[in-house]
């Protein structure tokens, strides 16, 4: 596995976003020691995590007060801090050196799609066209297969999977179809609590409400990588794919009237054995995969 690190810094106000404002002076001898970052009026980083050149870079930062802050714009940084990710580059052996990883395919099917009160994926009218034999709804853990593929995942008797309809309605419709021969990919099992550390949307560790956010705390690292204890997914009977206990997302907006407190909030991530895994690579299906980390 190979980490790369990134983040931004600006040297002028108008289009900054969230990273802080160096002097004249700071951003020059930035851009000195790493001149492939110099934008003009911003400086961008993405270097190896021992990178020398990185290490020279996060020292002059720290000496004038800066520091790395959280990537994601769920979380709030500081004046003084700049959004930073560690992203984490995968090779076929880290892959390999686990029991579980988490899914994901690369094809996505468009940018709208939801679930409908009986919890089904709905997708827009003009999305419902083959993207080939699995992809995602708009993001993860949406994930839709083909009629064919789906076969071949019962051929297979891959365990605990789960395929459910996928509704086809535009927003101005009343009635509503389902996608032929298309079908979301999901479990009937639900895994036990993770031993990861766990955060609201307001960086905050997480109480259990699920509508305040839920997120894996990894430190600056992207993607971030499921945890459980040794003892527990090998006490699950067996499967091949399974949902987390956790609902991960922003949760719910903050609004003056409290939301009801039964409304549920998140979606739960889809783990895969490793079976599945070898299954996925051997009908060479484009998929991203995060190791999932076992614990002592």
């Amino acid at each position: 596995m190979k980490t790369i690190v990134k983040f931004t810094i600006w040297n002028y106000e108008e289009g900054r976003t969230t990273s802080p404002i160096v002097e004249e002076k700071i951003f020059a001898q930035l851009c000195k020691i790493y001149p492939a970052g110099n934008h003009q009026r911003w400086f961008e980083v993405a270097l190896p995590e021992n990178a020398p050149k990185l290490q020279e870079i996060l020292a002059l930062l720290a000496a004038n007060g800066y520091r790395p802050g959280p990537s994601s714009g769920t979380f709030k940084v500081a004046p003084n801090e700049y959004r930073t990710s560690i992203e984490r580059i995968y090779e076929k052996r880290d892959y390999e050196a686990t029991a579980f990883l988490v899914p994901s395919p690369k094809v996505i099917f468009g940018e709208y799609s939801f679930r409908t009160d009986d919890d089904l994926l709905r997708i827009e009218r003009f999305q419902a066209r083959p993207k080939g034999e699995i992809a995602i709804g708009t993001a993860y853990p949406w994930i839709i297969v083909s009629e064919k593929l789906r076969q071949m995942f019962e051929r297979a008797e891959l365990q605990r999977l789960l395929f459910k309809n996928v509704v086809i309605q535009n927003r101005t419709e009343t009635k509503k179809g389902y996608f032929k021969d298309h079908w979301e990919l999901t479990s009937d099992l639900i895994l036990p609590p993770m031993s990861a550390k766990l955060l609201d949307g307001d960086g905050r560790p997480f109480a259990g409400d699920l509508q305040k956010g839920c997120f894996i705390d990894d430190g600056l690292y992207y993607p971030q990588e499921p945890r459980y204890k040794a003892s527990l997914l090998p006490a699950v009977e067996p499967f091949d794919l399974g949902l987390t206990y956790e609902r991960f997302g922003c949760g719910l907006p903050k609004t003056a009237i409290p939301p009801p407190p039964d409304i549920v909030a998140g979606e739960r991530m889809l783990i895969a054995s490793k079976k599945f895994y070898e299954f996925c690579v051997e009908q060479k299906l484009k998929m991203d995969w995060v190791p999932v980390r076992i614990d002592p």
